[in-house]
């Protein structure tokens, strides 16, 4: 899928799982990692994380924000 001509092409790379009977659950999801990646400040934490800790920190308030939004 991705070879050396393509290593500076990608820089963060999201993996979603859902279950098949549950499309609407990955079109959310989608709809959550285009937003989040659209933003430049979370990339920007994201690409400097150095744990998982650092990853989560950066990604739980987003989510929290986002699950507001749609109240």
């Amino acid at each position: 899928m991705f070879d050396d001509a393509s290593a500076g092409l990608a820089r963060l790379v999201f993996l979603i799982v859902t279950p098949a009977e549950q499309p609407a659950l990955q079109v959310h999801l989608l709809g959550q990692v285009a937003a989040m990646a659209g933003n430049p400040e979370l990339r920007s934490g994201l690409l400097l994380a150095e744990s998982l800790e650092d990853v989560l920190d950066i990604l739980l308030p987003f989510g929290k924000a986002a699950g507001d939004a749609a109240e």
